[in-house]
């Protein structure tokens, strides 16, 4: 008959080699468990179809806005970009994307035609990337909420939406400091529309490149 002690000592010794045996195998478990997938960043929150236009700069394809912690930039892309003063728009052209932040309403216009390319909004030179067929322009979030008079976009919790994207044939006129600002004088003929009842919450990874 074993001493009381030894028997205690082997259930001990028993019972330990239980627990390490399964605590490896849930460590097992945890370790084969997948990362989960980043979320796929947020593209073309307004979508048109092409080839209704006369104009293929007007012609829009999609359009779509971006922020980081302290600039937003908007972006339309069209069918064939040309820039400055052209013969089947030869007047000027506008592009314009509107929607909310938080229930308030801005819009973004940007002009191009013989007196150069503007914005509604002080910021960066528009760009315009005929490789690309793009519009790009970038403000800050301060400057945008000056401008517009509304609140500052906050990121990770303003809510973008009610998008919509048009282009127009415009007479365009000079900006002159202090006297005139420039940009559309008035308006021609709309070219293109198209609306997206899409959401973005700011500072959401996107598509576009903030600042580009």
């Amino acid at each position: 008959m074993q001493p009381r002690a030894s028997i205690v000592r082997g259930l001990l010794s028993a019972i330990i080699a239980v627990a390490l045996v399964s605590a490896g195998a849930a460590s097992a478990a945890v370790k084969k468990k997948p990362a989960p997938k980043p979320a796929p960043p947020v593209c073309y929150l307004v979508k048109t179809d092409a080839g209704s236009v006369t104009d293929p700069s007007l012609d829009i394809t999609s359009a779509d806005v971006a922020t980081d912690a302290t600039r937003i930039t908007v972006v339309f892309r069209v069918v064939k970009l040309t820039t400055g003063t052209d013969t089947t728009s030869p007047f000027g052209r506008q592009w314009t994307l509107a929607f909310t932040i938080d229930g308030h309403l801005v819009s973004f216009n940007i002009y191009d035609g013989p007196f150069g390319a503007m914005a509604s909004y002080p910021g960066q030179a528009p760009v315009f990337d005929t490789t690309k067929n793009e519009i790009r322009f970038t403000t800050t979030l301060s400057q945008l909420a000056d401008a517009s008079a509304t609140p500052q976009i906050q990121n990770k919790k303003s809510v973008l939406t009610a998008f919509k994207a048009s282009s127009e044939e415009t007479v365009e006129g000079p900006d002159v400091p202090g006297a005139l600002h420039g940009g559309t004088l008035f308006g021609l003929q709309q070219a293109d529309a198209a609306q997206s009842a899409k959401s973005y919450i700011a500072g959401t990874p996107s598509c576009v490149k903030v600042g580009s």
